[in-house]
């Protein structure tokens, strides 16, 4: 509840008339952020009593945590590893900040505040979104001056990638060729102390956990080689240093330079340096912040109040458990603890596959990522690695597509239940180009295709059909219409059995009272009556039993909108809203399985979100962002 309000005011920050201010005030607020780690190295507050951070470093922090990977390894590199028990302060934050106006002016920030002023005396601790008159400086790598330059001038530097020229030494200084030399830098200084180590390789991707003797293997097996030397003596005029040179360089090192390298090391340390500016950090943060951007608007549909729903929240955390679970299988399948075949998912591990959540479940994903040294220990602890998470795959791309039938095929054959509210059943077939051309080239495996392709759209018709109860409901309904039927005629016949013998006995009834009534005529009026309350009895038991077999109905039909009783109970039981209307006691009775059928239409949701399972599918219900999706993967570069 407490991340749902967060991402409401976080949400208050866009700025959505000026596109420039936006990113002017995303790129100062990831500045900002930084000095509220420096702040944080030199007080070393306790755990319990962090302090505070403004709204805009609050955003740059919980971006910065999302990335458990990066996060931990920056902390690690550039700070003290007490950083790393730092969690963010969601319930004191938001109990701190009122929604409606979300201006840091409680009390709870008056100790932050002091914090900040005694090391930031000239920074305000309130940013102003509308402030340009912030200057940025740029240090040339080449000649160590600084350069100074507007707030209008380093957007263009920082998102258009405009390059300037350096005032000392006349380098052409853009956002490539520094980032490109920053990793020189770092091999440079690598060779004179091999304590420092590059961005991207401390931790395993396999584990998530530190591994210095690794890294500084693989480093000096790397690094020494004469084509790197001749890579850093080209580096040293600013021309001569772009990406692709860097790649190029690595690529002359041949195939036998490799062996007994981590198979991602070499794309991990690239990924960690290309495009940044600041060397303290291995992602870019205001990238980061305007991915999240897809992730609050679809959390903030209808103000926030469809997910706070007491059912909603509850069962996203079931579903989170449940694919944390469904990782830990997949990663037992890749280290060949199973003897299920194909590729493994990315549980942490190195590959190509990943699996991608659902709305509700990245909701409890991100919310458990904010405390970092509880992540990480219940990972560990659990699954014996740490799952990493990954927002900048495009949730538009065919890997992911694929990625997510794949999750939602996986689920289906773990939990036997449907993924997600949207998705649409393929199976496993999936038709690529490379396949459609196969295709045309070759007639036969084009008819095969065009067969594959029927049947699995037979097949995924009729799991949706089940996966949605028509397909059980039809059945039942056609079941119950048969029994019914066999029961009408059973109880014709019974009741044609009855009345000859009812009629058997009113005759010898009759036949008895008109002999009595020969031997006593004075009694015949008498004789009469009974026979005829007899009879009248005896239609009476006749229709009361037919009612006791027969389904009966409801007390009322005003102009067709009675119901059969069976389908009032039916709605009650398994297909009622939560609207707490017309259910009564019978709702509070219903497991929480029975409760969660239909909740988009109840809470008047649109179509990205949940309905009954809590799971909530994404836009074109693939993945959980519009822009980025979050999916599960060792690091960013390799989808």
């Amino acid at each position: 509840m407490s991340h749902l309000r967060l991402l409401r005011l976080v949400q208050s920050l866009v700025i959505v008339d000026d596109e420039d201010l936006d990113f002017l005030f995303l790129i100062r607020s990831e500045e900002r952020y930084l000095m509220f780690l420096d702040l944080l190295q030199q007080l070393q507050p306790l755990p319990h009593a962090v302090p505070l951070p403004p709204l805009d470093v609050a955003l740059m922090w919980t971006v910065h945590m999302l990335a458990p990977f990066r996060y931990h390894e920056d902390l690690l590199r550039s700070y003290s590893p007490h950083l790393l028990n730092y969690a963010f302060p969601l319930e004191r934050y938001v109990a701190a900040v009122d929604i409606e106006d979300p201006t840091t002016t409680h009390e709870a920030f008056q100790p932050s505040k002091q914090m900040w002023h005694q090391l930031y005396p000239e920074e305000p601790f309130d940013l102003d979104k509308e402030d340009t008159s912030r200057m940025f400086d740029i240090q040339c790598l080449w000649c160590g001056g600084i350069n100074v330059m507007d707030s209008s001038t380093f957007i263009k530097f920082r998102i258009d990638g405009m390059s300037i020229d350096c005032a000392g030494c006349g380098s052409q200084c853009s956002l490539e060729t520094l980032s490109s030399k920053r990793l020189w830098v770092g091999i440079e200084a690598y060779r004179k102390d091999s304590s420092v180590l590059l961005a991207g390789s401390l931790l395993s991707p396999w584990t998530g956990t530190p591994d210095p003797i690794a890294a500084q293997r693989e480093h000096h097996h790397l690094f020494f080689h004469p084509r790197i030397q001749f890579g850093l003596d080209q580096s040293s005029a600013s021309l001569n240093c772009t990406w692709s040179k860097v790649i190029q360089t690595f690529q002359d090192l041949g195939p036998d330079q490799y062996y007994g390298i981590r198979p991602t090391t070499l794309a991990r340390i690239m990924s960690s340096y290309m495009g940044l500016v600041e060397d303290r950090l291995s992602m870019d943060l205001v990238a980061g912040a305007l991915r999240q951007r897809d992730f609050q608007k679809a959390m903030m549909v209808t103000g926030g109040l469809a997910w706070c729903q007491h059912q909603v929240l509850q069962r996203s955390l079931e579903r989170y458990k449940k694919f944390m679970l469904l990782a830990r299988a997949e990663s037992k399948q890749t280290d060949g603890s199973h003897s299920v075949s194909g590729p493994g998912l990315g549980a942490g591990q190195p590959g190509r596959h990943a699996l991608v959540p659902t709305l509700d479940i990245d909701l409890a994903w991100h919310t458990h990522m904010l405390s970092p040294a509880h992540y990480r220990h219940f990972q560990l602890v659990h699954y014996g690695r740490v799952l990493n998470h990954d927002d900048t795959v495009q949730a538009t791309s065919t890997m992911t597509k694929q990625d997510f039938v794949r999750t939602a095929d996986l689920w289906q054959e773990l939990y036997q239940e449907r993924y997600s509210s949207q998705q649409t059943w393929r199976g496993r077939f999936v038709v690529t180009p490379q396949k459609m051309c196969a295709g045309v080239v070759f007639p036969p495996y084009g008819a095969y295709l065009m067969w594959k392709s029927w049947r699995s759209k037979r097949k995924a018709k009729k799991l949706n059909r089940d996966s949605t109860g028509e397909g059980q409901q039809k059945v039942k309904k056609n079941k119950d219409k048969g029994s019914k039927t066999k029961e009408s005629k059973k109880d014709k016949k019974a009741l044609k059995t009855k009345a000859s013998e009812d009629a058997t006995v009113v005759e010898e009834a009759v036949g008895g009272s008109e002999q009595m009534s020969s031997k006593y005529p004075n009694s015949s009026g008498v004789m009469e009556k009974d026979t005829e309350l007899q009879m009248e009895e005896l239609a009476i038991a006749q229709e009361e039993e037919y009612q006791d077999e027969a389904p009966t109905t409801l007390g009322y039909d005003i102009k067709g909108k009675g119901k059969v009783e069976d389908e009032y109970h039916q709605q009650t039981n398994g297909d009622s809203h939560i609207s707490g209307v017309g259910v009564g006691d019978h709702q509070q009775a219903a497991t929480t399985d029975a409760t969660n059928k239909n909740l988009t239409p109840a809470l008047g949701l649109d179509g990205r979100l949940s309905n009954w399972n809590g799971d909530a599918a994404g836009p074109d219900g693939q993945a959980s962002c519009a822009s980025g999706a979050c999916i599960m993967s060792p690091w960013n570069e390799l989808q």
